[in-house]
């Protein structure tokens, strides 16, 4: 990769160029695609720089701009007797929050793998920088990750046909059972990974930068309030 390429991006990283592992993935990047110009290494660095700077413990979400659809308000009465309007709100309000924390585990996972792995060599392919793979090691080592076993598999690139992948997902979506074992041993370090350190991880973030997952604070506050209400 070009030196004015290197600098752009220590220029957009800033303070997070160490951390974010560019000089792996770049390394990586560079043998892939071999012969790249400068506004090709511009649009990866662009894409990893937004990767990274969309990491949950750096985020902001935005406001949603749904709303929700009160007509399966019709459908839980009719299932369940004596819903009022605050319980309504409550399931509304929680199964909103629900899906949007849902929908942040595979980015969540993402940071939790890059924190650990840093130290050992590794790091994220942040922002898809590099097409269907989401790690890879100074070795030169490639990584394919999933949250759940039947989410859907990235595309190969072309320039992948003459590289392994290891492939791994977390969760099996239809017994439960979760593949930390697995990942510890490609990644070579025993107890590196487990279920427990990844909810303890996803805890910590969200605690420390509640932004990460738009709530609203008026809805946040209300949902509190209705859940201490049921708890009397």
């Amino acid at each position: 990769m070009q030196q004015r390429s290197v600098n752009y991006a220590k220029k957009l990283l800033g303070d997070g160029y160490d951390y974010s592992g560019f000089e792996i993935v770049s390394a990586v990047y560079d043998n892939l695609y071999e012969g790249f110009d400068l506004e090709n290494d511009k649009k990866f660095i662009d894409k990893f720089h937004r990767g990274f700077s969309d990491r949950p413990s750096a985020k902001e979400a935005l406001p949603t701009r749904t709303v929700p659809d009160y007509s399966t308000d019709a459908i839980l009465c009719a299932l369940v007797d004596n819903l009022d309007e605050n319980m309504l709100s409550l399931i509304r309000y929680a199964h909103r929050i629900s899906m949007a924390a849902d929908s942040m585990i595979g980015v969540m996972l993402d940071e939790y793998i890059h924190e650990r792995l840093r130290p050992m060599g590794w790091a994220c392919c942040w922002g898809n920088s590099l097409q269907g793979i989401d790690f890879c090691s100074s070795d030169g080592i490639l990584l394919h990750v999933r949250n759940k076993s039947n989410t859907e598999v990235s595309s190969n690139d072309r320039n992948r046909i003459k590289n392994k992948v290891y492939k791994w997902f977390r969760l099996n979506a239809y017994t439960g059972k979760t593949k930390w074992e697995e990942l510890n041993r490609i990644v070579g370090k025993e107890g590196l990974f487990s279920e427990d350190g990844f909810r303890d991880f996803a805890y910590n973030v969200t605690k420390k930068n509640p932004g990460c997952l738009y709530t609203g604070e008026d809805d946040i506050a209300s949902f509190a309030s209705l859940i201490e209400e049921f708890r009397k």
